[in-house]
């Protein structure tokens, strides 16, 4: 070219494809792994920094140590090890092999789980139809909205136009159909030919733009009055981890999950706490654990002012019974994490979850790991 002429320069995806062309695979996926670790590294002593233990009265291991042992999880792991301090790794005697990386724990949760059953689980409207046609106490489902038609499900199945749902006083809950950690989850009420969205006046039109996906409506359920003194506002509820071993459900570990903070639901993941239940009394133990913002441990709630040492569950035992029936009419999964709630009439179950998350159960019980394990026969 002369020289008054500029070169045009190469267009990015073109120079990709050639250097893919002339650079093998393994080894552009090798660099890309060494960056993705080193920014990981480098992003270690931020966290240990920043991260305060859920522990002070314990001795902690010295800050070189704990700075080792997450760069040490970082290049085991592929990951950064972002419960260090949730799981009391921090404490002087505690073992890195106490706890479970998620994807290890993931793998070994999913192991001969068979896809016809997990699919049960996945879809709220097939497990609560199914829940209820086995006798299983469930709340009731009132219907189902995809994009702007609503469907009725009860006295009986007609298909209606979204502002349908004007015609009938609701006191409901609106959950997607697939999803989990309470992601999408609203209340939903409507009296007297107004909409309320948690509790704030909403037209039609608003609330069709909200439902991106498929939603179910589940009556919405009153809980037991000892619940509702932890935090009135939310919903609290029962996860119980539950195994099948020898033909038999047992019971792998219970939480129990308070909202906080005048949250109306309450997920973990979303600023709730979580303290563990003694299966052979049916009460909680301290301390307190929250996931996520300022505070790290409680021996009472925060808002109520409710000590979580020896709170009673009502009807634990029979909870415990529920989550076991139905985990036997499920054959085909090895664990389930079950969402129980508490009301004055006794437990419902709210949802199964074959794909449930192990860092509750692992930051509130130290045994968990070990008997999560040696269910699998796992070293």
């Amino acid at each position: 070219p002369t020289a008054d002429v500029p070169l045009s320069p190469m267009p990015s995806s073109r120079a990709k494809a050639l250097v893919k062309q002339f650079i093998p695979d393994p080894l552009l996926d090798a660099r890309g792994r060494a960056l993705h670790m080193f920014r990981d590294l480098m992003e270690v002593p931020r966290l240990v920094d920043e991260v305060r233990t859920y522990y002070p009265t314990a001795k902690r291991k010295s800050k070189a140590r704990i700075l080792l042992e997450n760069m040490w999880w970082r290049w085991r792991h592929r990951q950064l090890n972002n419960h260090y301090f949730l799981y009391g790794l921090d404490r002087r005697g505690a073992s890195l092999s106490d706890c479970l990386p998620h994807p290890d724990f993931a793998r070994i949760r999913d192991r001969g789980n068979e896809d016809a059953y997990t699919g049960l689980l996945r879809d709220k409207f097939v497990f609560a139809q199914l829940a209820r046609s086995l006798g299983h106490a469930t709340p009731e489902l009132l219907a189902r909205i995809d994009g702007s038609t609503l469907e009725w499900l009860t006295p009986r199945r007609t298909r209606r136009p979204l502002d349908a749902l004007l015609e009938r006083d609701l006191d409901a809950v609106a959950k997607p159909v697939r999803g989990g950690q309470g992601r999408g989850v609203f209340r939903l009420r409507t009296d007297q030919g107004s909409l309320f969205v948690d509790g704030v006046s909403a037209s039609v039109a608003s609330l069709r733009d909200r439902l991106a996906e498929r939603y179910v409506l589940q009556r919405r359920i009153e809980q037991h009055t000892a619940l509702a003194a932890l935090h009135p506002r939310s919903v609290n509820t029962l996860r119980l981890v539950t195994a099948q071993r020898n033909g038999a459900v047992e019971l792998l570990s219970a939480a129990l999950r308070v909202g906080a903070g005048g949250s109306s639901t309450d997920n973990w993941s979303r600023g709730g706490l979580a303290a563990y239940v003694d299966a052979d009394s049916g009460a909680t133990r301290t301390p307190g654990v929250f996931k996520h913002g300022p505070r790290t441990t409680v021996a009472r709630h925060p808002d109520t002012g409710v000590s979580l040492d020896g709170y009673p569950i009502p009807h634990f035992p029979e909870a415990l019974a529920l989550a076991r029936r139905c985990h036997a009419d499920l054959p085909g999964l090895r664990t389930v994490g079950w969402d129980v709630a508490i009301t004055p009439n006794g437990p419902t179950l709210l949802e199964g979850n074959s794909e449930y998350g192990g860092s509750i159960h692992q930051a509130v019980d130290d045994e968990f790991a070990d008997r999560f394990l040696a269910l699998f026969d796992e070293a």
